[in-house]
């Protein structure tokens, strides 16, 4: 299960309190909703998908690290870099 806070679900939380009128007037609700479309996100690389990963050997090109195979699947790092061909 994913630990980061995805956009859509804070949008569906919010249209949910509207519409079971529990806590904000409709017009603030769109100008919350219309905000939120507005803001940045980023593109995590797992190690999996990434192109510093040297997959025989198990370990980070770019870093320089050992991952276990557990790892490989979940981690990520600040330097990722999606694989060209996906």
């Amino acid at each position: 299960m994913s630990k980061h806070i995805k956009i859509k679900d804070i949008r569906n939380a919010l249209v949910e309190l509207i519409d079971g009128g529990k806590w904000l007037e409709r017009d603030t609700t769109m100008r919350i909703l219309e905000a939120l479309g507005d803001l940045p996100t980023i593109d995590i690389v797992h190690c999996k998908d990434c192109k510093w990963l040297l997959a025989e050997e198990g370990g980070c090109e770019r870093i320089g690290m050992v991952l276990f195979a557990e790892e490989i699947e979940n981690h990520f790092c600040g330097y990722g870099e999606r694989k060209d061909n996906e």
